[in-house]
């Protein structure tokens, strides 16, 4: 976030948890106070959701790509031309 749209949702998050603080609404507030305080990190240090995303995905990824490859067969290429005269 750059300029104005940072600093505007940390106000609205701090607006939002007064809100709902004042309407006796605890859960929401505390949530509106996290979802604040992620904006707050993920500006500090560059590491977004997006990141933790990536990794999770990559974990996942390459021991699938690995089991894959232990399966691969010439007989399923699909590159190769087909005689079909035989």
């Amino acid at each position: 976030m750059t300029g104005m749209a940072y600093w505007g949702a940390l106000a609205a998050m701090g607006i939002m948890a007064f809100y709902f603080f004042q309407n006796n609404n605890m859960r929401m507030a505390v949530l509106a106070l996290i979802i604040g305080g992620l904006i707050v990190y993920s500006h500090e240090t560059g590491k977004g959701a997006q990141d933790f995303k990536k990794g999770i995905h990559d974990t996942i990824d390459n021991p699938a790509k690995a089991y894959e490859r232990k399966f691969e067969s010439e007989a399923f290429k699909t590159d190769k031309e087909i005689d079909y005269k035989k």
